[in-house]
């Protein structure tokens, strides 16, 4: 039964056994490859389906050519330079010398703890 269904590519857990306790037979390999896989349609998520309804048409059927028209990229404004108050100013300021005087590195070191450290000459290393 085995051999068959490696010969064939037959997957058993596809397969329903009628033996005892619900095991797989000979016969119930034999039915199967004569009635052929099932079918299966592919299956096709959620997302690649179109969907429908009036909450899913093109804006340009809901709303005609209107919709285009009114949908034009908008224009960027002019920027302006607008003095900072005593308190940007000052947070400006910190935040400026902050950067100058600490250090914006991390220093990482790894030490090995499986072996103990050597005491001071002339003292005993048993643990007491």
């Amino acid at each position: 039964m085995a051999r068959i269904a490696s010969e064939h590519d037959v997957d058993l857990n596809q397969i329903q056994g009628t033996g005892r306790d619900g095991r797989i037979t000979k016969k119930d390999v034999l039915a199967y490859l004569e009635s052929g896989p099932p079918k299966l349609e592919p299956a096709v998520s959620p997302w690649e389906e179109p969907a429908s309804g009036e909450l899913f048409r093109p804006t340009e059927e809901i709303f005609g050519a209107l919709a285009k028209a009114e949908a034009t990229r908008p224009t960027a404004q002019p920027a302006s330079v607008q003095p900072l108050n005593a308190v940007r100013k000052a947070i400006a300021e910190h935040m400026v010398r902050s950067r100058r005087t600490s250090p914006h590195v991390t220093t990482v070191m790894e030490a090995s703890g499986s072996e103990p450290c050597p005491g001071p000459p002339g003292r005993s290393q048993k643990l007491l």
